[in-house]
């Protein structure tokens, strides 16, 4: 049975952000005059954080659902979002500006935000993509691959969720591997199942990513998943790579729904991860969490979320339930949104305590 996603959203209510959208805007022209036509800016003044963009179709996209809305200025080229939030300068989040056809990233990040991980800009490494045929789910499904520089045999690995972002969140981890702040290690970056539905409306039996991570809403298309992952990518990545097979040497790492999915997963296959690194967590049945919390007392746990988002309500429930079965379990909260930023910071972090350096 699937459960709708109405259902699912229901589960995360009650959530409020700790801001406050400022309508009308204030200030319009004061900010307007700073950003060019085909442009867009972040402006912060003390507890007022501005987004200015120009163009008769706005150019500025906040990534990952910041919910402040941009509204266009009267009949203007003017877009404008404001909110006010007493630590806006501890805050970071992730936009863009769509020019001339292109997207072009950006990065908005107060003076007390915390620095980001150094990122590799050439890989030493290598990030390798195969074709993986899967009996579970019935067709084909992409592994990215990053093998760190003067790779050994019996490397730590980290299975990834959303395995299409596995060079990005190698670009931050070549650099703690080479300054050997953490032991060299492999991911594994298992691509999420595709959208098949239509494409002017939502059809949720049709999104193959949502069933194979969120467990609550398709328990066997979930299982399928993550016996593919256990039980044929981890036995592939063993022959084909070397790597460790000891489960202190394997974590699972994800983000959004691919969070929901790196918590259930270490719960469920307790012999297969001894790590587990859930951001930003989806949504997930808390009574069947409570009961999987009993076997995974040896796992380490280290959740991440942001205090601006959604999920972060869904994520210190799941922490109040793990921590007192497990191990380790750790939350680290940041000013940020649902956003790919603060997920990379919290993995250069959090990675660091799952494959420490080894004293000798």
């Amino acid at each position: 049975m699937l459960f709708t996603v109405p259902l699912i959203i229901g589960l995360q209510s009650k959530w409020q952000p700790p801001y406050q959208a400022v309508e009308p805007p204030v200030q319009v022209d004061k900010y307007a005059s700073q950003v060019r036509e085909g442009d867009g800016k972040v402006f912060l003044d003390g507890d007022l954080l501005t987004l200015v963009a120009k163009g008769k179709e706005n150019p500025m996209s906040v990534l990952n659902r910041f919910p402040t809305p941009m509204k266009q200025v009267g009949g203007t080229d003017v877009w404008i979002g404001q909110a006010r939030f007493k630590d806006w300068d501890k805050a970071f989040f992730s936009y863009s500006i769509l020019r001339d056809g292109k997207t072009e990233p950006h990065r908005f990040r107060g003076p007390r935000a915390p620095r980001f991980p150094s990122e590799a800009k050439t890989l030493k490494g290598s990030v390798t993509s195969y074709t993986l045929t899967s009996k579970d789910l019935d067709g084909d499904r992409t592994v990215d691959v990053y093998v760190p520089p003067m790779a050994n045999v019996d490397l730590p690995v980290v299975v990834m969720a959303d395995g299409q972002s596995c060079k990005e969140f190698a670009t931050v981890a070549e650099p703690l591997i080479l300054a050997k702040k953490v032991r060299p290690f492999v991911i594994l970056g298992v691509y999420h199942g595709d959208y098949t539905g239509p494409k002017d409306s939502y059809d949720f039996s049709k999104d193959f990513r949502a069933r194979e991570y969120l467990k609550l809403a398709d328990p066997d298309r979930f299982a399928a998943h993550l016996r593919f992952v256990c039980d044929q990518v981890l036995p592939w990545a063993r022959d084909k790579f070397h790597v460790s097979s000891r489960r202190e040497d394997t974590a699972v790492f994800g983000f959004s729904n691919g969070g929901a999915f790196a918590l259930i997963a270490a719960l469920e296959r307790p012999d297969v991860f001894g790590g587990s690194m859930p951001s930003s967590v989806a949504a997930y049945d808390p009574k069947d969490l409570e009961s999987l919390a009993e076997k995974g007392r040896g796992t380490k746990f280290f959740f991440v979320a942001g205090e601006l988002e959604l999920f972060s309500r869904n994520t210190r429930q799941a922490v109040d339930t793990v921590k007192p079965r497990v191990a380790n379990c750790t939350l680290d909260t940041y000013y940020s949104c649902h956003d790919e930023g603060m997920w990379m910071l919290g993995f250069a972090k959090d990675i660091q305590k799952v494959f420490p350096i080894q004293k000798r």
